[in-house]
C-alpha cells in the first residue's frame, strides 16, 4: 500500500516540504543562537504545551525538578540549560536495546534505554527547566542505514534539534523527521515498517 504522507514531515526550521504527495523533503541543520536568547520574545502560538507534563513525561514531578535543578544549578540562558541537560543524559544514561514505552521516572531511575529513553528524560528535564521541548520520532543514518531514531528539538528562537542518544548538541541532517509529539503519537510510525523507501537526491557539506 502506498505511503500516507498527509500527516508526516512536520515542518519547521529544518525540514522544508518541497513536495508532500511525493514525500520530498529539504533537510538543513539548525543550530544554537551564538547569543544568549531574548527570553521575552514571544514563541510559536502553542509553545507553552510543550512545557506541560504528560502520561510519559513527568516535567514536575519532584524527582525531576530536583534533578534538573541539579543540572542546571543557577543558569538562566535556556540555550545553556538544554546543553547541560544534552550532555548529562548522554553521560549517564547507558545504551540498552529495549522494548517497553519508557516513562522519564522510570529513566531516571534505571539510567538506562535506547533512544526513546535518551529522548523521554530528557525532554522532562528540559521542561522542567522551563526550556519548551518536543519529541521528534523517524530515521536516521547510522553505520550505512537509516534506521528508526526518536529525539528531541527544544525552542530557541527556532525548534532546535537536538540528540542526546548519539551526543549531538545539533543534530545532523540526516535526521528525518516523521512525527512530532509525545510517545503516543509516534504510534503512527507502525504503519510505515517496510513501506518508507529513500533516495537522497543532493547533499550539501555541513558547515
Amino acid at each position: 500500500a502506498p505511503v500516507d504522507f498527509d500527516h508526516l514531515f512536520p515542518a519547521g526550521a529544518r525540514q522544508k516540504i518541497l513536495d508532500r504527495t511525493k514525500g520530498l523533503v529539504e533537510i538543513h541543520r539548525v543550530r544554537f543562537p551564538e547569543r544568549t536568547l531574548d527570553t521575552t520574545a514571544p514563541g510559536p502560538p502553542d509553545v507553552e504545551r510543550w512545557l506541560e507534563p504528560s502520561a510519559f513525561v513527568h516535567s514536575r514531578h519532584e524527582k525531576i525538578l530536583r534533578t534538573a535543578k541539579s543540572i542546571t544549578g543557577g543558569e538562566k540562558d535556556p540555550v545553556a540549560k538544554a546543553k547541560k541537560i544534552l550532555r548529562w543524559v548522554h553521560r549517564h544514561i547507558k545504551p540498552t536495546p529495549t522494548l517497553s514505552v519508557p516513562s522519564s521516572l522510570d529513566v531516571l531511575a534505571e539510567r538506562k534505554g535506547d533512544c526513546n529513553e535518551y529522548t523521554v528524560l530528557f525532554t522532562a528535564l528540559a521542561r522542567a527547566s522551563g526550556v519548551p521541548t518536543r519529541m521528534m520520532a523517524g530515521l536516521v543514518y547510522l553505520d550505512g542505514y537509516f534506521v528508526y531514531h526518536a529525539w528531541p528539538e527544544v525552542f530557541a528562537g527556532n525548534w532546535i534539534a537536538v540528540d542526546p542518544t548519539l551526543g549531538e548538541e545539533t543534530a545532523d541532517a540526516t535526521h528525518i523527521g516523521l512525527v512530532e509529539g509525545d510517545l503516543l503519537d509516534q504510534l503512527q510510525l507502525l504503519a510505515l515498517i517496510g513501506k518508507l523507501e529513500l533516495e537522497i537526491l543532493e547533499a550539501g557539506r555541513d558547515p
